[in-house]
């Protein structure tokens, strides 16, 4: 069975279409800063799945890598992170914000978008290529 071509069959079908308010999240990657000093990277994709919000049919979501500079208590796991976000969003606001309140590390970044060379940058020094992981 060829599982990428019914993904294709199903989003032409029965995803929404697309939310140009997730534009700014599509393969993109953006800065956290503490103080002024860049401090981790969070790379997003958007992506779509079936979810309880919408049971007939798929929705978008947003796939978020983030990867921290540094490791404060020698926990390698909490350098990066995987989340998902998904309506009612939870991440994507302070983000859109240009902030993000990490709750493990109880501290609050601001956050920025990076483009071009800065964005190719960013997603090499981090191992990931700049399709957000594709």
């Amino acid at each position: 069975m060829d599982v990428g071509g019914v993904r294709e069959w199903l989003s032409r079908r029965v995803a929404p279409p697309p939310d140009p308010g997730l534009d700014a999240f599509r393969d993109a990657i953006g800065a956290l800063s503490l103080d002024g000093v860049v401090v981790g990277y969070v790379a997003s994709r958007v992506d779509v799945f079936w979810g309880l919000g919408r049971p007939t049919g798929l929705q978008e979501c947003l796939w978020l890598y983030f990867h921290y500079l540094d490791d404060p208590d020698g926990n390698a796991e909490r350098r990066r992170l995987w989340e998902e976000d998904y309506p009612p969003w939870a991440l994507r606001p302070e983000l859109e914000n240009g902030s993000f309140h990490d709750h493990d590390r109880e501290a609050t970044y601001a956050f920025r978008w990076l483009e071009g060379a800065a964005g190719r940058e960013a997603f090499d020094l981090i191992g990931l290529d700049d399709a957000a992981s594709s």
